[in-house]
């Protein structure tokens, strides 16, 4: 992978980053940004290609030579990403980003209902919680999609993180109890955003739909407790 220059800009990154074909197909895809009024809106989707996501600590990687399990400690499950959670403490700093996630079957494009999305990412100075700032677990949140596949977050625009256009990294689960119980998840991949989002010093909205591919091959779901999953406000 050829590693992009850091000061040619996100117009000389993304080739490189993505190449050039998938870049053409996703800047086909992107809308057009309306900001005409305080609150801007951006869409655009995703492309089914296939990135591990970094730094995700949701009990498959380590820190300090201890595993780090974000997703099974309580309270993962939340619209608000910028609070700390259970024991950590701190709230990420940013203009408010209210994201709009749309999850869909690649097979034929309906919606997954009860499907769960694992978000994270990096805050406005390009640091993760957990890693850059070992105190805090924000900027992490589980989202469980409802009858038309649509998830909602509050969070904060992301940083550039080293030498990547900002980005969010996500991973997909088929249910709740998957997601918070340390699983593999079915589907990993990261959300590129618009530099101009990112750079908005207001209030934004931004819409994603994200595909998600078939899995034939789960492996058989785990036994757990009937523990109710908490209610969202």
């Amino acid at each position: 992978m050829i590693e992009p220059a850091r000061n040619r800009g996100l117009a000389g990154d993304l080739p490189d980053l993505i190449g050039r074909s998938r870049l053409l197909d996703i800047m086909s895809r992107l809308g057009a940004a309306v900001l005409a009024s305080p609150a801007a809106t951006f869409e655009c989707a995703t492309t089914p290609w296939h990135t591990t996501g970094t730094l995700r600590d949701d009990g498959h990687d380590t820190l300090n030579d201890l595993t780090v399990a974000a997703l099974t400690g309580g309270g993962i499950i939340r619209r608000d990403l910028r609070p700390s959670f259970g024991n950590r403490n701190g709230k990420a700093s940013g203009p408010p980003l209210t994201l709009h996630i749309t999850l869909i079957s690649d097979r034929d494009r309906t919606p997954l209902p009860g499907h769960v999305i694992y978000l994270w990412h990096c805050d406005t100075a390009g640091r993760y919680s957990l890693h850059d700032v070992p105190d805090a677990n924000w900027l992490r949140g589980v989202g469980i999609a409802d009858n038309n596949g649509r998830i909602r977050f509050t969070t904060i625009p992301p940083g550039r993180h080293d030498a990547g256009p900002p980005h969010m990294h996500f991973e997909i689960f088929p249910s709740a109890f998957p997601a918070i119980s340390g699983a593999p998840s079915i589907h990993t991949d990261r959300i590129t955003l618009p530099p101009a989002l990112c750079q908005s010093a207001g209030a934004t909205t931004f819409h994603t739909e994200l595909t998600v591919p078939a899995v034939r091959h789960m492996p058989p779901p785990q036994r757990h407790s009937h523990r109710p999953l908490p209610t969202l406000p």
